[in-house]
């Protein structure tokens, strides 16, 4: 070892030395002296080990010696014998359950009130099988148990016991053969407070008294190995306690640490001063708020140790937890080096206080002012909700202390919740970025909802990308909604305003249709082509009308006239109308209609041209001579009106198809309609709430139509 390193290493030693010294020191100012010594210590009492077994030997002597006093082993086995063959030969000639025998009450195992001996001296011919085989059961629980605590009583070396009858002044039994006059550690009865425990809903010691019997147990000095380790023990901690609680090692290990410093102050000045600017240094550059907490809580921890002190290091070396006692001396020596520095910290502030301002907390406050400034441009619910969660979090926090003040295995909680802490003091610089934000976010999005704002501005910082990524699709989203409207609105002016046009020449021309058929045209072919126009001309005048109604229908302009209507008499009404066509049809309409009327609360008009649109679609569309089914159904909340008729054509098309502008189920177009028949009666359909629904089964064609009754 150079000179060098040997100069530097008789220093540091010394001063770890002196710091660990001192933190004995401290640790002994937490060892509390024990109750008792090596004259009036109780292993029964004293020693938890000690006190468990005896408790469980307690236990047993009462089940063996008064809960099973008049219990007969050979007596119980026998019977359990002769209930198994009274199952037997009862199973043999399949008797199961009889009524004609006396069926007494069943006893039940109870160690209070019910006498074990009971359970075998019952006449089995008086008891049903499903009771023996409880009683069975029950019994052979007994003959185990019985046996299982004659079997510990008798192998027990743990401690020695007499039980005695005093009202036939009897001994019992005992595992000693001269109990009264062997020489024994300690020794109890049933008066002792070891018996003051509850045992089956009683008191162990009300067991021996009300039986009148005396139980002694002692503890032998022919001992088992384990409790001869546990007395060992004890008397082991007694003299360590000793040790430990007293003050004058307390004053010896401060003496003898303050001499080593000295020394080493003297001898070792400049060495010493090296240290302690290093040890100065390293402390120095943590921030305020650790420096302090862990101060506080340091400070916490000695108040806690010594108010609440107890026989720490005894117990350490008793149960031979080392290592804890090790870390135990350890920690207490961080904690009287910790002391030192920060007093030594606050002394330099003293001095000179303007070393405050070079704290590193003075640069998160400049910072934290000015990220303030951005709360000018929230509302107030935004601030509100900050100061709530930092109050939360200081809450958090004050509890966390306060259980760091009154829990148990204080050093490692004060550990974990200080950890804690220092985790909520580094996320509330982002908190505060990260509650703006989403505070920002909801509000935007809200107003877009509310259609307060048409745009967000773009915002930058922390975790704003969101808030700029809903801006982008919002304008995407408006400038695909405007192109679609501006679309649908030049689609709908298109159609209305040709439907206009086309109407005022088309009435004149089927007004001169009709004057030219009442004049007396001889040539029977210029009658046939006049015909042709008016017919032409008719199915043009229902298409425009038909585009014109729809036009109004998409572009909302369509309004209701409702009234009360008899939903069953407009069907009717209907089918009287068009009675005409469906006799051309060959068309066997079945009406399947309730007989009292359906009120609906309905615009009858605007209902009649979707029924009129649906029939005409069956006559166009089904075969001559197949049958039509109306029929109607009435429910709690609505009525459900089904057409159903058979197609005279190929249904290879999706049926919602069929509800779209123009669309029409003969593809080959040879029927008589404009394709916007369905889409119509959809329409005035939903502006009523109601539904309508199409469904194929090969050539199976249904329409439902369902309104509901709540506009009644």
């Amino acid at each position: 070892m150079d000179t060098k390193y040997q100069n530097k290493f008789i220093p540091i030693t010394v001063f770890l030395l002196s710091v660990f010294l001192f933190g004995v020191a401290l640790m002994s100012c937490f060892e509390k002296k024990l109750d008792y010594d090596e004259d009036s210590v109780s292993y029964f009492h004293n020693v938890p080990e000690i006190s468990e077994r005896a408790v469980r030997m307690c236990k047993n002597l009462q089940r063996y010696y008064i809960y099973f006093a008049n219990f007969n082993l050979k007596d119980a086995t026998f019977k359990l014998e002769e209930i198994d063959s009274y199952l037997k030969l009862l199973e043999k000639y399949g008797v199961e359950n009889f009524n004609d025998y006396n069926q007494g009450p069943i006893p039940d195992i109870d160690a209070d009130s019910v006498a074990p001996e009971s359970f075998y001296s019952i006449d089995v011919t008086k008891y049903p099988p499903a009771y023996l085989r409880k009683i069975k059961l029950e019994l052979s629980e007994l003959v185990t148990n019985y046996r299982t605590i004659e079997e510990y009583l008798s192998v027990n070396n743990d401690f020695h016991f007499f039980v005695k009858d005093l009202n036939k002044n009897k001994i019992l039994g005992s595992n000693s053969e001269d109990f009264q006059d062997e020489k024994s550690y300690e020794k109890i009865d049933e008066t002792d407070t070891i018996f003051d425990i509850s045992f089956n809903g009683r008191i162990l010691s009300e067991y021996f008294t009300d039986a009148n019997v005396n139980c002694i147990i002692s503890i032998p000095y022919t001992v088992s190995p384990d409790i001869k380790y546990y007395i060992d023990s004890v008397k082991t901690s007694i003299a360590y306690n000793k040790a430990f609680s007293s003050g004058a090692l307390t004053f010896c290990l401060v003496f003898a640490g303050t001499l080593l410093l000295i020394l080493l102050w003297i001898f070792k000045h400049r060495q010493l001063m090296a240290i302690n600017k290093q040890l100065y240094n390293s402390f120095a550059v943590l921030p305020l708020f650790v420096k302090v907490p862990v101060m506080v809580f340091l400070g916490a921890f000695v108040i806690q140790q010594y108010l609440y002190r107890g026989p720490i290091i005894t117990d350490y070396f008793r149960t031979q937890q080392n290592l804890i006692l090790v870390i135990y001396f350890f920690v207490c020596s961080v904690v009287v080096l910790y002391t030192f520095l920060f007093l030594e910290h606050i002394f330099k502030i003293i001095k000179k206080p303007i070393l405050i301002f070079e704290e590193k907390e003075f640069e998160y406050i400049e910072t934290f002012f000015e990220d303030l400034k951005i709360v000018k441009t929230l509302k107030r619910p935004f601030i509100t909700f900050i100061l709530i969660a930092l109050t939360i979090c200081l809450v958090i926090n004050v509890i966390a202390m306060y259980a760091v003040l009154l829990g148990v295995n204080l050093l490692f909680r004060t550990l974990l919740v200080y950890s804690v802490m220092l985790i909520n003091l580094v996320i509330l610089g982002v908190m505060y970025n990260f509650l703006e934000s989403e505070i920002k976010l909801r509000y935007y999005i809200n107003g877009l909802a509310e259609k307060r704002i048409d745009s967000i501005p773009y915002q930058k910082g922390l975790f704003s990308s969101t808030i700029n990524k809903v801006n982008t699709i919002n304008e995407n989203i408006t400038s695909a909604m405007n192109e679609k409207l501006k679309s649908e609105r030049m689609k709908t002016d298109l159609i209305t305003n040709v439907s206009h046009d086309l109407k005022t020449p088309l009435t004149s021309i089927i007004s001169y249709v009709d004057i030219l058929k009442h004049m007396n045209i001889e040539n029977e072919q210029e009658r046939e082509y006049i015909d042709i126009i008016k017919t032409k001309a008719t199915r043009l005048k229902i298409l425009i009308d038909d585009l014109f109604e729809a036009s109004k229908l998409s572009s909302g302009q369509l309004t209701l006239e409702k009234r009360e209507s008899n939903i069953v008499s407009l069907i009717e009404q209907t089918m009287g109308e068009l009675e005409e066509r469906i006799e051309k049809s060959n068309i066997d309409f079945v009406m399947k209609l309730p007989k009292t009327p359906v009120i609906l609360n309905i615009d009858g008009q605007k209902m009649w041209r979707v029924f009129d649109n649906l029939i005409n679609n069956i006559i166009k569309y089904s075969p001559s001579d197949s049958r039509a089914y109306i029929t109607m159904e009435e429910n709690e909340n609505s009525v459900n009106i089904i057409f159903k008729n058979v197609a005279n054509y190929a249904m290879d098309f999706d049926n919602e198809e069929l509800f779209e502008r123009f669309k029409r189920g003969d593809r080959a177009r040879s029927t008589e309609g404009s394709g916007l028949g369905l889409s119509i009666a959809k329409n005035i359909v939903e502006l009523h709430d109601g539904s309508m629904d199409i469904t194929t089964d090969g050539d199976l064609f249904k329409i439902s139509v369902t309104l509901p009754k709540q506009n009644v």
